[in-house]
């Protein structure tokens, strides 16, 4: 990703001119946002926000921007302006904390992290056309690396969520983890082209017959499945090697039905356990036919490897987040913060980054 310098600006340089307001919005301690470093925030944060500026320029330049038009866009506007200076200023008062205790990013890990991002600039053409300049790639990335160290400095290692956090979690929250209705079943696959013994491909001019043969064989009990497998399918061999058993991407001996093909589900609508599919089309032209092993109905995912990842995840995110708010309070009371309205200066709000968590309100 770039940096602020080199996104909207590269953007705009190409398309129009957009004159945003400089004047003072707010000020932590001694360092001044203004209207216009918000706005390129904004601007940077996707093509939607850009579009929408862009948008409002070539229809005041058009002389067809009315007042219908300024309050739809105050509506899009205000609030991503306002969520956009909140973050603004967290960063600063993370940045200027981290000044005053002397951190600093400097070393091998910023210069190669600068090496690429200068090359990423270069390859886009941005420096030659002073879109931005080695300067600001050199403190923008120092600001970014700095906010990674706080949030990294966050979190000690007893902070992290243990076993029995994400197990407490995992059988308080079970309706979350819910997996669909599945199936386990196995398939005989005839492909309209399949390798030889040589590594040649070739077409099977009678694929549908031979399916049908194999699945009539299979009904009668001239065939057991296996060998109907072994003699008939072109399923990967690892399928093959398990008499056609499908599994799940996650090795699974049930596959989740909103999984499958469509036509493999449709094949098994109606069918029993045990029961025998007709032969029907797949997708890449091939034919096959199923056979239904067993039905399991919904029910909650084991807690597996996966599963305690995602949840230790989700735990730590909160973790964190409830520090970086125990943080912003403590850096609001201890700095100075003030909004600034028509030239007048007043105290921020508290509630101008919502209401806190429940366990920090008397704090």
């Amino acid at each position: 990703m770039l940096p602020l310098a080199c996104a909207a600006p590269a953007l705009r340089a190409g398309e129009a001119a957009l004159p945003v307001e400089n004047e003072a919005v707010c000020r932590i301690n001694t360092e001044t946002l203004s209207i216009r470093d918000i706005e390129t925030r904004m601007m940077n944060s996707g093509r939607e926000m850009l579009d929408l500026f862009l948008f409002r320029e070539r229809l005041k330049a058009e002389g067809t921007w009315d007042r219908e038009y300024q309050e739809r866009f105050d509506e899009i506007h205000r609030p991503a302006f306002r969520d956009e200076l909140r973050r603004a200023i967290r960063e600063r008062l993370t940045l200027q904390e981290a000044r005053r205790d002397g951190f600093s990013v400097e070393g091998r890990t910023f210069e190669h992290r600068l090496a690429r991002l200068v090359e990423d600039c270069r390859k886009q053409g941005l420096l030659s056309r002073n879109v931005v300049t080695l300067e600001t790639l050199q403190r923008e990335l120092q600001e970014r690396m700095l906010l990674e160290d706080h949030e990294a400095r966050s979190l000690s290692v007893l902070d992290r969520p243990r076993r029995p956090d994400v197990q407490r979690y995992y059988e308080a929250h079970k309706t979350e983890f819910l997996r669909g209705p599945a199936v386990k079943l196995k398939r005989v696959r005839i492909a309209l082209r399949k390798i030889d013994a040589l590594g040649r491909e070739v077409i099977v001019a009678n694929a549908q017959e031979r399916a049908e043969e194999a699945q009539r064989r299979v009904a009668e009990g001239e065939l057991g499945f296996a060998e109907a497998v072994r003699q008939f399918s072109n399923d990967p061999e690892e399928t093959r090697e398990q008499a056609g058993l499908l599994r799940s991407a996650d090795g699974d001996l049930f596959v989740e039905l909103d999984k499958l093909p469509a036509e493999i589900r449709q094949a098994l609508r109606g069918l029993n356990e045990h029961g025998l599919s007709k032969v029907f089309s797949c997708g890449d032209g091939s034919f096959a036919f199923v056979k239904l092993e067993a039905r399991r109905g919904p029910e909650a995912r084991p807690l597996d490897e996966q599963l305690y990842h995602e949840i230790e995840q989700r735990l730590l995110r909160e973790i964190l987040r409830r520090k970086d708010e125990e943080w912003l309070r403590k850096a609001l009371r201890e700095n100075l913060v003030v909004l600034i309205e028509g030239g007048q200066e007043r105290p921020l709000p508290a509630e101008f980054f919502g209401q806190p968590p429940a366990q920090l309100k008397n704090k």
